[in-house]
């Protein structure tokens, strides 16, 4: 279907270990407090399909929607073997249109709107396809954190460490395989994708803090017992918000 399909087809079988828990535990109870059962959601980007079996197990009517079709088949796999009510269909971020809308909430992680080169087209088929007043809950990749930043200063890196907070692309790894992504501070995506079509809601932050690589780039015990818990407790923190390795983004259709 593209080359990013292909590029996500390849890792789909060990997809689900290359996420700290901590990112997964913030989305999930973002995820959690918004949608509620009975409610018909898509999740948009939803790759092998752990959210969208965590909503159906909570009774909420859940599709999940993918451009790879390796991570498609990961998610039947597990739906089937759960025993989990959930509907799986292939469908390109950037432009989409389900058969099951309208939805009451659309939900979109772990960088799945990183893949595509406009998030605007994105939003319009998520506003479109949402009931007045429906939900969308978008997950991200940003340029990079507070601690990537302070960690170029430390190391004289002047031009990179002003440089990153600016940068509107990077290739990350998905497995072996090199995927480019398009990154946005949280208050620029929303700004010049979202804003015509949703009312800002809630904001948080992940990652602000904690290294990339985690305990390998500092001491284990202090990424454990310090980083860690410090940006838990500002994951929505007005003054570091917009400055995470992540951003999450609740908006809601005008």
């Amino acid at each position: 279907m593209s080359s990013v399909a292909d590029a996500y087809d390849t890792p789909a079988a060990e997809y689900d270990s290359l996420f700290v828990s901590a990112n997964r535990r913030l989305w999930s109870g973002v995820c959690e407090r918004w949608v509620v059962p009975g409610q018909r959601v898509l999740d948009a980007g939803c790759g092998t399909g752990i959210d969208t079996l965590a909503l159906a197990r909570r009774g909420v009517r859940a599709w999940g929607m993918d451009i790879s079709s390796g991570m498609l088949d990961v998610a039947r796999a597990a739906a089937l073997r759960e025993g989990v009510d959930a509907e799986f269909s292939q469908g390109d971020l950037a432009d989409f249109c389900h058969p099951a809308a309208p939805f009451d909430a659309i939900i979109s992680g772990f960088a799945a709107i990183n893949t595509v080169s406009s998030p605007g087209r994105f939003a319009g088929a998520a506003a479109r396809q949402l009931v007045p007043g429906g939900l969308l809950l978008v997950h991200f990749l940003t340029p990079g954190g507070v601690y990537d930043r302070l960690s170029d200063l430390a190391r004289a890196r002047w031009r990179q460490a002003l440089s990153h907070w600016r940068q509107r692309s990077r290739v990350v790894r998905v497995g072996r395989t090199p995927v480019d992504h398009h990154t946005w501070r949280p208050d620029v995506l929303y700004r010049e994708a979202f804003a015509s079509h949703f009312a800002l809601v809630a904001q948080h932050q992940v990652g602000a803090f904690v290294p990339d690589d985690g305990p390998s780039r500092v001491p284990g015990l202090l990424a454990a017992r310090v980083l860690a818990p410090l940006d838990a407790a500002l994951a929505n923190a007005p003054a570091v918000v917009n400055w995470g390795r992540f951003g999450i983004l609740v908006l809601r259709r005008r």
